[in-house]
């Protein structure tokens, strides 16, 4: 026997259509059906198949967004103003004066993170009756009569939320959150700064004229990067050591000494960020009550969720995390080093040993939680699915 693929016609396929009758039309999703008629030696019908294969779509997606929490107070102000006596021209340059001046005062507390999002489809409608099965389904779901679309009988799906801590987020990522200009500072996490800076400039005929403020305008500047903590890992966030030499803290014999730099580390442990979370036409599977905070803690936390779109709509569903606060736990360690040192006049040399920490006199600090910086991101959405259903 020899097989062979043949296209079958209208009534091989669905039946012989009786004089005067209007011929069955197959639904659209039977048209997506393969069909594959066998014929024996001497070309006649043996056995007809039809073959499905399960109805496939995209069913994960990936999410990334930017977050911050803390403080900002105070403001960072720029201007420059400028009159101009002559326009340039071939026989001369620009003739103008100009004032510029730059303000700044500023004292606050701000903690990076990155947020990832991921989702999947676990669970689809399938058939006349709408039963829930696993992901993919042979059956298209009521309503749905084409393969392209079979997206809309989505009916589960898992969204799973990592956070990472950002190390020394600079000035673009505080102006993707959404931080106005006067709050960047130059990207720093901690801000401690007050200051002023001017400048005057005039183009003359003859010699130019040029000044800038004293520098007693200038003010300070203790801003200064430092990491963000997220799970049960402890890290350093501030690490300061002072010059035991300025302080006396010193043995000198002969032309060799021995000195005490003391010092003080901030240490965080147990950073997590708590969201709310918003259901968007969905509700949570995995019991009768929805949950309303999710806590992420330096690992992944996962949601189940199932579609809840009301009739008539096509719309996508899923879930979304808002008002993140990020809370850790920090302590106060002592820390010294031993600087060692021989000076020759001609030659010196020096070591350092160090620091050595001091755990046992550490200074519990508390639990510091800190709320979502004003003007940044707070909208963190993952939909799961689009689901259509018919009325």
């Amino acid at each position: 026997m020899q097989d062979r693929i043949i296209k079958p016609s209208f009534s091989t396929v669905y039946g012989p259509v009786a004089m005067g009758a209007e011929p069955r039309i197959p639904a659209e999703k039977e048209l997506f059906k393969p069909v594959k008629t066998t014929l024996n030696n001497e070309g006649k019908k043996k056995i007809r198949t039809v073959t499905e294969a399960p109805y496939t779509f995209h069913n994960s997606n990936e999410y990334n967004y930017k977050l911050v929490t803390g403080f900002t107070l105070g403001f960072e102000i720029y201007d420059r103003y400028e009159v101009v006596f002559a326009r340039k021209k071939w026989w001369h340059d620009k003739y103008y004066a100009a004032f510029s001046y730059k303000l700044k005062a500023g004292f606050g507390s701000r903690w990076p993170f990155k947020l990832k999002a991921e989702t999947i489809v676990t669970k689809v409608f399938a058939g006349e009756n709408n039963q829930v099965v696993d992901y993919p389904a042979n059956l298209l779901c009521q309503g749905v009569n084409v393969a392209s679309r079979a997206e809309r009988c989505a009916f589960q799906g898992k969204a799973t939320f990592t956070a990472y801590a950002v190390e020394n987020a600079k000035t673009q990522f505080y102006k993707d959150v959404g931080l106005p200009n006067d709050k960047l500072f130059k990207g720093k996490e901690f801000v401690f700064t007050l200051g002023a800076t001017c400048r005057f400039h005039a183009s003359i005929p003859g010699p130019n004229i040029g000044f800038s403020c004293p520098d007693s305008l200038k003010g300070f500047d203790f801003s200064l990067d430092h990491p963000t903590q997220l799970g049960r890992t402890q890290k350093t966030l501030v690490q300061k050591v002072i010059k035991g030499k300025d302080l006396g803290f010193g043995v000198y014999y002969g032309t060799g000494y021995a000195v005490i730099n003391p010092g003080a580390k901030l240490v965080g442990k147990d950073g997590k960020i708590k969201f709310d979370v918003k259901y968007n036409h969905a509700v949570n599977a995995a019991g009768n009550q929805n949950i309303n905070s999710l806590t992420v803690n330096g690992g992944s936390k996962t949601l189940t969720v199932e579609e809840n779109v009301n009739q008539g709509e096509r719309v996508p569903w899923g879930v979304e995390l808002t008002n993140p606060e990020y809370s850790v736990s920090a302590s106060l360690v002592p820390i010294a080093e031993i600087e060692i040192g021989v000076d020759l006049g001609v030659y010196t040399w020096d070591e350092v040993f160090g620091p050595v920490e001091f755990n046992d006199l550490a200074l519990n600090l508390g639990e510091f939680k800190f709320e979502r910086h004003e003007g940044s991101t707070n909208k963190f959405k993952a939909n799961i699915g689009v689901r259509y259903s018919p009325r």
